[in-house]
């Protein structure tokens, strides 16, 4: 199937995300298709409720008019388009709203200073089916200037945040940062590793960028080559948060930023 998706934040304070999904449906041998939430994390498979911050779920075919659906299940939603005509396509769009205050690397969080979106929270896939090349892209408020993920840049100008994944799998695998955050970065055996830090930096002797630079350098010269051609490391300093998850070609990373004075905290901070 081919899908292409829109986040649009332009409301930030109100913590809510608009979620549009744009598709279409060959003939199948059905009369609808099953839109599920993931349940689970790339890299973290205790069971996740996502499902519960939805609201708002309506959906359309290519004329504007209503397609029926119902949640039978509670991260799954089933959308009836009745039998469609031999070599007919049909076209619909589908939208609903996410509540987005969860810190943590494994959930989505959204207020006016910026936003993290992990994606397995937000984006619905199709049961049983395969989504090739998925489009995702981003409208937010005029407030914020930057986007950092892993995700392939796509965008045919400057102000269009368009991006694409081979799969659904990568598509939901690769956490987006968007606001006013600062970036840098470095290469390690040509490939471009980027570096995201957002939130309140407590003064500290540790040189963030040489440190991580050295662990990539020391993990790659001990494999032998680089699986990827980008990586992005997105972090977020914070009071009283810990954490990381990894991804196919990035790292959402989460630290106490009053403790990065602290070298032994700092140490197992980046183990």
């Amino acid at each position: 199937m081919n899908l292409q998706y829109r986040i649009n934040i332009f409301e930030p304070k109100t913590h809510f995300v608009k979620v549009i999904i744009l598709g279409e449906a060959p003939q199948v041998n059905a009369d609808y298709l099953d839109f599920f939430l993931p349940v689970w994390s790339p890299g973290s498979y205790l069971v996740r409720e996502y499902s519960r911050h939805i609201r708002r779920y309506q959906a359309k075919n290519q004329i504007g008019e209503d397609l029926h659906f119902e949640q039978v299940e509670k991260n799954l939603w089933r959308l009836s388009f009745g039998k469609i005509e031999k070599n007919k396509t049909l076209q619909f769009e589908i939208e609903y709203e996410v509540y987005c205050r969860e810190i943590g690397v494994r959930n989505s969080f959204v207020d006016e200073s910026h936003a993290f979106l992990h994606l397995p929270t937000l984006l619905m896939g199709v049961l049983g089916k395969e989504i090739e090349r998925p489009s995702l892209q981003l409208q937010f408020t005029p407030a914020w200037s930057k986007v950092t993920t892993g995700l392939k840049d796509i965008s045919p100008k400057r102000d269009i945040f368009l991006y694409q994944a081979e799969n659904y799998d990568d598509l939901i695998d690769s956490p987006v940062e968007i606001g006013c955050h600062e970036t840098d970065g470095f290469m390690v055996k040509n490939i471009p590793h980027e570096l995201a830090f957002y939130g309140r930096l407590f003064s500290h002797e540790n040189n963030l960028k040489k440190d991580i630079q050295t662990i990539v350098e020391h993990i790659a010269n001990a494999m032998g080559d680089i699986p990827y051609e980008r990586y992005v490391f997105i972090t977020h300093f914070m009071p009283g948060i810990f954490g990381g998850l990894e991804h196919k070609n990035s790292t959402a990373l989460q630290f106490d930023s009053t403790a990065l004075s602290d070298r032994k905290s700092y140490i197992n901070w980046l183990c």
